[in-house]
């Protein structure tokens, strides 16, 4: 991934639009890519989904 994704305190991610190139190099399960869920839809802001991930050690 380009250098810069974290804050200096290296804690919390940064948010911003990732290159494509970028997205494309994560693994997920079994090695597979990453693909869109095309099916999801936010119920809440994103700073409730990224408190949620922080509590679950996700990011």
């Amino acid at each position: 991934m380009r250098t810069g994704s974290w804050t200096v305190a290296g804690v919390a991610p940064r948010l911003g639009y990732p290159a494509l190139c970028d997205l494309s190099l994560i693994r997920g399960l079994a090695n597979r890519p990453i693909e869109q869920d095309l099916h999801f839809h936010a119920d809440k802001p994103l700073s409730a989904y990224a408190h949620e991930a922080m509590l679950h050690g996700r990011i």
